[in-house]
């Protein structure tokens, strides 16, 4: 299954978020250096999934995860990140009630299934 940059770039930053300590909280610049990630977009990936409470932030000090990683599954990681109604999951239109499978699929993957 193809993913875009967008989501990868949401993977690399909650990994590394989820590797420090649980009150510290990280700048888009570090976690950009860190991860070798452009900055501008990381930004912007970090104040979406702020919003959607994944994380927490406090201006000048950066983001931390604000919920767990075995309660973040891959369909809202999907949903919060993409952009104009797009999956970040697949490119092309799904027939026959596909989408809906990949997207219950998604759904029952935790993040921390994947970032063991």
């Amino acid at each position: 299954m193809k993913i875009n940059k967008t989501f990868e770039y949401t993977i690399c930053a909650l990994s590394f978020l989820s590797k420090v300590n649980e009150d510290e909280f990280v700048t888009a610049k570090k976690i950009a250096q860190k991860e070798n990630l452009p900055v501008c977009y990381l930004s912007k990936i970090l104040k979406n999934l702020t919003r959607a409470g994944i994380l927490r932030s406090n201006r000048g000090k950066g983001y931390m995860l604000k919920k767990k990683l075995d309660s973040i599954n891959l369909k809202e990681l999907s949903d919060t990140v993409a952009q104009n109604g797009s999956s970040l999951f697949y490119d092309t239109v799904i027939y026959n009630g596909l989408k809906e499978r990949v997207d219950k699929m998604l759904s029952e993957i935790k993040l921390s299934d994947i970032l063991k």
